[in-house]
């Protein structure tokens, strides 16, 4: 072989080495960033469910709190059941002239006053009743 084609080999598989390794380097920069990407993903799914719970706990709290002065501005003996689809805490008090009322999930809570007497306490699940009697609003099964 002439030293000419010798070299000109020597340079092709110099070139082939050359080309392996840079299609290495991109792959692996392809791979982090698919990494990268499936990171940011999850972290975003999982603030997504975080307030998705929220959204729906004040759902729920507005939709009890909005009966509870419905049947509370009707009177005595007005009743209306609730299906809340989720377990919440309840709990009621005094201050002063208004009667108040919260809802906590563990993680969330939601208050409300009232001018009628609320009667409430524990763990509230699926369906409920609200009922006015002699002003006093009781929350139940």
């Amino acid at each position: 072989m002439s030293f000419n084609k010798l070299r000109c080999r020597c340079i092709q598989m110099q070139l082939k080495g050359q080309l392996s390794f840079e299609y290495m380097l991109i792959a692996l920069i392809a791979l982090s960033l698919v990494t990268i990407s499936f990171a940011a993903l999850s972290k975003i799914r999982e603030n997504a469910e975080a307030q998705y719970e929220i959204q729906k706990t004040k759902a729920i709290s507005l939709e009890l709190f909005t009966t509870i002065d419905e049947v509370c501005a009707l009177g005595n003996g007005n009743t209306r059941t609730l299906f809340i689809g989720k377990s919440l805490g309840i709990s009621s008090g005094q201050t002063n002239t208004e009667y108040y009322i919260s809802l906590s999930d563990g993680t969330n809570s939601f208050s409300h006053t009232s001018y009628c007497h609320i009667h409430a306490k524990g763990v509230i699940t699926n369906e409920i009743s609200v009922e006015n009697e002699n002003g006093e609003i009781k929350i139940g099964k």
